[in-house]
């Protein structure tokens, strides 16, 4: 795409895993800024009307990603079990965006459950990474139009903890992506 990359602390991810990584989520484009940053051993977690995208769809549905129809509270639950036993069986780490959707405005939107859910019941750890604000910057008619960074908190243990304590985890790590994404931009 033409993109300038960098990224910060990567030790956080790849040692911590298998964890459940957790950042912000501006733009499609997210998931091939995140694709470079996590390319193995991690799937992705992403809704289902991603198969009709003509290319992205294919390539996420052969990447072995999860997909989750979001218009089903029976076929969510049934897809993150899927992403539980994939984290454990193999080893593997997810991304998930728990805005839920984009967000092309500055800021996070409140964050989803799903992703704590699966942190306290398989007991990972949550990796939380913050991307920089690129998508008001971006210019697809020009090459090297944006400088995209990504930065990898620290990993958040989630042993011992029950449902009890999902919302104060929730919060814990939405104030590490947004401390994260405003010190990237600062950086810019």
């Amino acid at each position: 795409m033409g993109f300038k990359y960098t990224e910060f602390n990567r030790h956080n991810m790849t040692d911590s895993r298998p964890s459940i990584l957790v950042g912000n989520h501006q733009h499609n484009l997210d998931v091939l800024v995140a694709s470079k940053a996590f390319a193995e051993h991690v799937v992705f977690l992403g809704k289902k009307e991603i198969l009709y995208v003509p290319f992205l769809g294919l390539c996420f549905y052969f990447g072995g990603n999860v997909f989750v129809d979001r218009k089903s509270k029976k076929r969510s639950r049934k897809s993150l079990e899927h992403v539980r036993r994939k984290l454990i069986e193999k080893s593997l780490s997810v991304v998930i965006f728990p805005e839920g959707t984009r967000n092309p405005e500055k800021g996070l939107l409140p964050f989803k459950k799903g992703a704590f859910h699966t942190a306290i019941q398989t007991q990972l750890p949550i990796v939380p990474f913050a991307i920089s604000e690129y998508v008001q910057d971006m210019d697809l008619n020009k090459w090297n139009s944006v400088h995209v960074k990504v930065k990898y908190l620290e990993p958040i243990p989630t042993e011992g903890l029950t449902l009890a304590n999902m919302t104060e985890l929730m919060e814990k790590t939405r104030a590490a992506v947004e401390s994260g994404v405003s010190e990237l931009d600062q950086k810019m």
